[in-house]
């Protein structure tokens, strides 16, 4: 920057004098310090602000390898309520704490709702996260959260079949009949009354990912069965048949990163001395006191491999 032609190089007369108007200026005092050796004036704890704004220049000047002394300290100090950061999201980019960063995410993929934007912001204070650099990750957050989206309304395509008990006893076709309708019409009162009904696009939900969960497991409270009939409907319940499926769809792979950032998060790791993802380090915020209902990394099926649900009425 400071040679070639860039406006900021020496000129060919006159006084030299380097604006960046751009840059925060105590950030880059403190980065000026560690360069020039100055580290008595370097702080070993730092609010979250400013490690933000330090990790922005840092990224900005190619400097991560100079944070190596502090990073690791500086990461280890991420509490609990940093789930909701997205500043503290950036620093986890900028210095590679992969482990950290994802937890953070998949917390964010179910806590986060959209805006009237369209935009994914923090459960905490409604904070849009495309204000923030790291919006290519934001974007796999927010492709993950329609995948999943998808992959529980399919969990009611195809419900009551093959064909249930009544129809399988050959009971009066009338009364068959009306099995169909009881339970078809207590699953759409269900859903309509948890807002589910007509059955939205993946994309057009607005809410958070858990909260939507929520909702369709709720419907075990609405589904309702013929009763006081010549032949025991219980076995036409597809309750329980439901239920499996949302579990099915719930417990797979939810993705928050995709292998071009897991690289990037490597090299940076490499640069600045945090520990890399495999290594099981205790004082990394444990995201599952935020929910216990988190599936295991070790899931092998990718949501990506699911056919995208289309709308179509059930």
């Amino acid at each position: 920057m400071l040679y070639g032609g860039f406006s900021e190089a020496r000129p060919a007369t006159g006084d030299w004098r380097v604006k960046l108007p751009e840059d925060d200026p105590e950030a880059l005092a403190l980065l000026l310090n560690i360069i020039h050796g100055r580290f008595e004036a370097v702080p070993l704890v730092l609010p979250n602000s400013k490690i933000y704004k330090i990790t922005v220049l840092s990224n900005k000047y190619d400097l991560t390898q100079v944070l190596r002394p502090w990073a690791r300290r500086w990461t280890e100090r991420f509490v609990e309520h940093s789930a909701h950061s997205a500043q503290v999201a950036w620093i986890a980019w900028e210095l590679g704490d992969r482990v950290f960063l994802e937890d953070m995410l998949d917390d964010l993929l179910l806590t986060g709702s959209l805006n009237e934007d369209g935009n994914l912001v923090l459960a905490f204070n409604d904070e849009p996260l495309s204000s923030f650099e790291m919006l290519a990750i934001m974007n796999v957050v927010g492709q993950s959260k329609s995948m999943t989206v998808n992959v529980l309304l399919q969990s009611f395509l195809g419900v009551g079949e093959p064909i249930r008990g009544c129809h399988t006893f050959r009971t009066g076709y009338s009364e068959a009949k009306v099995c169909d309708a009881v339970i078809l019409s207590s699953l759409v009162k269900g859903l309509a009354k948890a807002e589910l009904f007509p059955l939205p696009q993946p994309e057009d939900y607005p809410g958070p990912l858990l909260e939507f969960y929520d909702r369709i497991t709720g419907l075990r409270e609405s589904i309702t069965i013929l009763d006081n009939m010549e032949f025991d409907h219980t076995s036409c319940n597809p309750l329980n048949e439901l239920l499996d499926k949302i579990d099915w769809a719930w417990r797979h792979d939810r993705p928050v990163i995709d292998e071009k950032h897991k690289s990037h998060l490597e090299v940076q790791a490499k640069k600045s001395g945090v520990a890399s993802a495999e290594e099981d380090d205790s004082l990394r915020f444990d995201a599952n006191q935020v929910i216990d209902r988190r599936p295991s990394r070790d899931a092998h099926t990718s949501l990506s491999a699911v056919d995208t649900y289309n709308g179509s009425p059930m």
